[in-house]
């Protein structure tokens, strides 16, 4: 065989170039349609999986097709343009051939012309027109532009703000409006999403084996690196746990970078200093774990269930996959990726394809295609992105609500059913009441938890409550478990403007803490996590309201500067140096460090008004005078002002000596008690002055011997009084304060702390005593152990205070310590080793609730509407119509009525309104929504009382509260073969003595006037 001709081989390489470009585009593209995982069932996987047959078909098919056809759209007209032009000069040339006589287009004469400008013009249209050919070449360049475009932003499953490196040397601007300070990160405009994933338990059941991987976090980094890389590791002291009675199987893994030992198992030797360089993918390691869990599972069962091959991977490999993927994905999502990749798209079809130095035809139908193309692939990122943003930012259904009542609060006929319960003996018993006895229900505080007993009794109770009061006035606390982004969310309408103190304690992004953040994004992943919640928090505080955030020097600066981003520079109103561990902890290289700092801000320092700190032993020693109005210290001489009558200030007395115009001494007794002090300030029997002896003594020697020098001298005296406080200093060393406290607190209740660095209540307390008044609200929504519902309870047994809470805790730490805790306060203040110390407690009314989650939410969409899309497609008529659809709407279309997104129809029971919850961590649950409690929260309702009937074989629900100054009466039924007359009997007797300004119904309805439950929920829920 003859070899080629150069022609063909470079036709040849082209061609392969241009299907390498375009594959490797392919790849990329697969990869952000969340397609490179078909192993992944779960979240936006399984969703892309719905439709992936007809995505893939897009990417492979329709896409290079759209790419020829957008080429032949711009090639036709700029070919078009150019051969009119080109048809305009022949005609000049041919009015000149009839001038000259003689032929200038033919061949051969043309070469005696081309210097003449009319022909020279000609010329060049001709090689422009030719340059508009479409070669291989410059499709390969248009595979290859957008696979560079696509991929700079594209990173790990998130699109991110990355550094730009242009051929230009261009950099990115920050967004800048005119501000003098422009604070910015690189994920500033993305929800930090991953908060909840590595607390969670992961649960499947093979061939009748119940298997839970566990995660625990190591604290100490394996080789001291700060910013590496973490892995899931066979936990070291306890890998397995086998029952095989029961067919259970826990396996533990550590969270924690990986050590030499570790490497070396990869097969990966490190030089060393140069172990932090090392970078192994999680999926390389997992075929290693896969190998520490079968050699130690004994159980030949167990074994060959794990070891079953499913296609390429077995059952283990497959569901380690599935585990790991979870933490490490799905980190960010942007909140308008299409305007983000637009606006980015056109800066590199500026700066890259063509510019003024680059006009060529040929470049600019170049960019036209990667313009068009690229947008429509953005649509499609977008269409993504935008779907999951609407699942993050809806606010989320309420669960589970369940009430903890101390026994003194509850109505006597309620005595016989808590006594005859064994589950609620059981849990007293578990922490630390012992047996319980009649007696007891009544003289002291035992807490019932209502999730022990039936509905039935729980809407006796609360129907009873009612009747003492405004339920909500009733209760004193509100816990949430919840991702806090979500719960702030749910709490905006009801708390807005409501909260006065605001304590958080959030996690300090030290590299040692469970804060997991994205490689390469630590302090940016810590900011967006912290901006987003703190703007949700100011909106529901008062204005005269105050909010303190604990942290230490890691990210102190970040901190403050984002925090003035939100509150404002004006409204910082101070930096408290808290000593945390006055030994020091030796986390840094050169020192120990032994405090931390609680950053002060306000939403508006005009409004805002701190309480002052009670006098110190210290400072009482300088009342050590006293006369008929009471004990005083003495601050010096002062010209007489106004108000220097005693009856103007009272508590600061300016008595006058001495008055020069008329030479007499005013008060002599007043003279006669300061020559008296002379003696005891030469002898220094009195050691605490304001000012220096030898000064006073100068100020009462003027007075004595007349030689004042103002027209009116005068001595001020401070007098003691009881409310008497200073403004609160900066440094706190109180060792009260110190973290050993907090462990402290925690033992003394449980008998062992399951925190290593609890906050202490005294700090909480001194936070709360000068910043809320006794009758406040206070937000916690990093709860952690519970810190600040102790802390308000002490201050409010201490001043009789009725300050209530609300925490917020999206760990299991809710339900496994806040609760205890709680629980064992309301009957008594005073533990030791987890026993209590008498029955001190005090009386509490707190509701518990459970919020669906992010993965919750993208775990109940459903293809509601698949069929109603099937005939969408056929109706379709070509590729275009068809692909038009999948990027822009398929999504949004026909997922529309799933339980995530409001599912009317299921309103017709609006009580067996259903979810699968996975956030448990506990396998699939499924679970009734609590729709009333949810919309409460929607439209911001105080709740009064409820009513609960049940007419004509159906159960009603009735909520009374206030909206604003509306009176508000909510109805929740079921409508399946309801008659509506008889309904509306029912709703009028229920509702008439309570007269509402607004009422709510779900469903149809003959109530006058009645608003629709569903129209409103649907609106506020943003679904």
């Amino acid at each position: 065989m003859s070899p080629p001709k150069v022609s063909e081989v470079e036709v040849s390489l082209t061609s392969t170039k241009a299907k390498d470009s375009s594959e490797r585009l392919k790849a990329l593209l697969k990869t952000q349609f969340q397609l490179d995982v078909p192993e992944l069932d779960f979240g936006i996987y399984r969703i892309m999986n719905y439709r992936r047959r007809e995505i893939e078909e897009f990417i492979e098919r329709h896409l290079l097709q759209t790419v020829e056809k957008e080429f032949e759209r711009y090639r036709t007209l700029s070919s078009k343009e150019l051969l009119e032009k080109i048809e305009e000069k022949q005609k000049e040339i041919e009015r000149l051939e009839k001038q000259l006589g003689q032929k200038i287009l033919r061949n051969g004469d043309i070469e005696k012309f081309r210097d003449s400008p009319l022909v020279k013009e000609y010329l060049d249209l001709k090689n422009r027109l030719d340059k508009a050919e479409i070669t291989e070449n410059v499709k390969n360049q248009v595979f290859n532009d957008l696979y560079n475009f696509f991929s700079r932003y594209y990173e790990d499953g998130d699109f991110v703000s990355k550094r730009r490196y242009s051929s230009k040397q261009h950099r990115y601007a920050v967004p800048y409006n005119g501000e003098e300070v422009k604070f910015h990160w690189t994920n500033f405009d993305q929800h930090y999403v991953k908060t909840s994933e590595v607390f969670k338990d992961y649960e499947f059941r093979l061939n009748g084996w119940r298997i839970m991987f566990r995660t625990i976090i190591v604290n100490v980094p394996a080789r001291n690196v700060k910013e590496e890389r973490r892995y899931f590791v066979v936990h070291s002291e306890k890998p397995i746990s086998v029952d095989k009675e029961n067919k259970t199987c826990i396996i533990q893994f550590e969270y924690r970078p990986l050590n030499d030992g570790d490497l070396k198992r990869c097969g990966i030797r490190a030089k060393p200093g140069e172990e932090e360089k090392i970078s192994v993918k999680q999926e390389k390691f997992n075929e290693i774990l896969q190998e520490e869990i079968l050699k130690r599972v004994s159980d030949t069962q167990l074994k060959t269930a794990l070891s079953a091959r499913e296609n390429e991977k077995t059952a283990l490999e497959k569901h380690l996959y599935r585990f790991t993927r979870r933490v490490t994905n799905d980190f960010f999502i942007h909140k308008n990726l299409k305007a983000f990749l637009e606006r980015e798209l056109d800066y590199f079809i500026k700066t890259e394809i063509v510019d003024l130095d680059n006009l060529e035809p040929i470049h600019v139908t170049r960019a036209k295609v990667v313009e068009g193309i690229g947008k429509k692939i953005i649509e499609f990122l977008a269409q993504i992105e935008e779907f999951q943003n609407k699942l993050w930012e809806k606010k989320k259904f309420v669960i589970k609500t369940a009430y903890v009542i101390t026994t003194d609060l509850i109505p006597l006929e309620f005595h016989k059913e808590i006594l005859d319960n064994k589950e609620q003996l059981e849990e007293w018993k578990d922490l630390g009441f012992g047996d319980v006895k009649k007696d007891d229900l009544i003289q002291k505080r035992l807490p019932i938890d209502t999730k022990h007993f039936s509905e039935n009794f729980e809407e006796r109770l609360l129907e009873k409550l009612g009747d003492k009061g405004s339920l909500d006035d009733l209760v004193d606390g509100i816990l949430i478990k919840s991702d806090n982004f979500h719960a702030l969310r749910l709490l905006q309408e009801k708390y807005k403007e409501e909260v006065k103190c605001i304590y958080i304690d959030p996690p300090y992004n030290t590299g040692s803490d469970e804060f997991i953040y994205k490689d390469n994004y630590q302090h940016s992943s810590w900011l967006s996590m912290m901006a987003e919640r703190l703007a949700l928090a100011k909106e529901l505080m008062r204005k005269d309201g105050a909010i303190f955030v604990s942290i230490d020097n890691h990210e102190l600066a970040n901190l403050q500067e984002v925090m003035e981003e939100e509150y404002g520079r004006q409204n910082l109103v101070g930096i408290f140096a808290v000593q945390s561990n006055p030994r020091g902890r030796y986390l840094e290289k050169h020192i120990a460090t032994s405090h931390e700092y609680l950053l002060l801000y306000s939403k508006s320092s005009s409004d805002l008004q701190l309480k002052g700190e009670a006098l110190s032993e210290k400072h009482l020693d300088e009342y050590k005078f006293q006369d008929k109005y009471g004990k005083y210290r003495l601050l010096g001489l002062r010209k007489r002002g106004a108000y220097s009558r005693r009856e103007d200030r009272p508590n600061l007395h300016f008595p006058i000596f001495f008055d020069p115009k008329t030479s007499r001494i005013s008060l002599e007794k007043e003279k006669e008690s300061m020559v008296r002090i002379l003696p005891k300030l030469e002898d220094g029997s009195d050691g605490v002055w304001r000012w220096s002896k030898e000064k006073i003594k100068k100020d009462i020697h003027l007075l004595v011997t007349r030689k004042v020098k103002h027209r009116y001298d005068v001595f001020q005296k401070d007098y003691l009084t009881e409310e008497k406080t200073l403004k609160p200093r900066t440094v706190w060393f109180d060792k009260s304060l110190n973290y050993e406290r907090g462990k402290e607190a925690l033992k003394d209740l449980f008998g062992y702390s399951p925190y290593d660095y609890p906050k202490p209540v005294a700090l909480v307390e001194k936070v709360v005593s000068i910043s809320a008044e006794k009758d406040s609200l206070i937000l916690d929504f990093l709860a952690g152990s519970g810190t600040t519902a102790h802390a308000i309870m002490n201050l409010n047994k201490k001043d009789y205070g009725k300050r209530k809470f609300v925490l917020v805790e999206m760990a299991d730490y809710l339900d496994t310590i806040i609760l205890p805790r709680l629980k064992k306060l309301f009957y008594s203040l005073n533990w030791k080793e987890g026993k209590p110390q008498g029955a001190d407690g005090i009386s509490q009314i707190i509701k518990y609730q459970h919020l669906e989650q992010y993965e919750d939410a993208l775990h109940n969409i459903e293809f509601l509407n698949e069929v109603k899309g099937q005939r969408v497609l056929q109706l379709l008529r070509d590729n275009e119509q068809v692909s038009e659809y999948f990027m822009k709407y398929f999504l949004q279309y026909e997922t529309e009525g799933s339980p995530s997104l409001l599912n009317i129809k299921q309103f017709e029971n609006p009580f067996e309104y259903k979810l699968k919850i996975i956030s448990s961590g506990k396998g699939e649950e499924v679970v009734n929504v609590d729709l009333a409690e949810t919309f409460n929260y929607l439209i911001g309702l105080k709740i009064n009382k409820y009513k609960f009937l049940k007419e004509n074989g159906r159960k009603y629900i009735f909520v009374f509260g206030e909206r604003g100054n509306r009176r508000i009466a909510v109805v929740w039924r079921a409508t399946k073969d309801i008659d509506l007359k008889n309904d509306e009997n029912v709703i009028d007797e229920a509702i008439n003595d309570y007269s509402p300004d607004e009422i709510f119904v779900n469903g149809d309805a003959h109530v006058k006037n009645y608003k629709v439950t569903e129209i409103e929920f649907k609106a506020l829920m943003g679904a």
